[in-house]
Parts: structure tokens; sequence; C-alpha cells
């Protein structure tokens, strides 16, 4: 038997059981990442109507830690001329560590 298998055996779960949770994470995942992208293009749209100087867009927090976040939001500055700035991931778990680092940016 493979790995997952095993562990599936020992954590009480089947294969099929995992997989449909890994599914329902996976479109959970994708379903919020598309409303920050809705939120996010809104907001670089204003934010570009009422200054025009902007040119970071600062993602940070928990959600900062997630890469597939990261990626798609950094498409999305890069769409509106902009630089996504994220703290590094070993900060993201951190809340006082996030706010110094947004504070110095």
């Amino acid at each position: 038997k493979d790995m997952t298998n095993i562990i599936a055996q020992v954590s009480g779960e089947d294969s099929e059981e995992k997989a449909k949770k890994a599914d329902i994470a996976a479109s959970f995942q994708e379903v919020a990442i598309r409303h920050l992208e809705d939120r996010t293009k809104r907001a670089l749209v204003w934010a570009k109507e009422e200054c025009p100087e902007v040119r970071h867009l600062v993602l940070s927090g928990g959600v900062a830690s997630n890469l597939e976040v990261r990626r798609r939001l950094d498409q999305l500055a890069q769409d509106a001329g902009m630089e996504l700035q994220c703290p590094p991931i070993r900060l993201c778990t951190d809340n006082g560590a996030m706010v110094a680092w947004a504070g110095i940016v």
C-alpha cells in the first residue's frame, strides 16, 4: 500500500473521504480567492482614480501566507501598473510582526 492509504487507515478515513475533503477545501479556496480578486480589483481602480501616484498594493495578515493568493493578487497589481508588497511568509503568522512590517513599507 502507498503511504497515503496507510495514513488514511491510521486516521480512520479512507482515501475517498480524504479526496472529498480536499475537493471541498480546494473549491472553497478558489471561491475565496475570486472574491479577494474582485474586491481588490475594484479597490485598485478606486485608488488609481483617487491617488494616481499609488504604486504599491500591500498584502499582509495570515492570508498573505497563501501562495496562490499572493500569485493572483500580484497579477492584479501588475495589471494595474503596481507592485505587490508582502511580508516574508515567516512573519505572516505573527500579527505584531506583520503590523510592524506594514508600517515600514
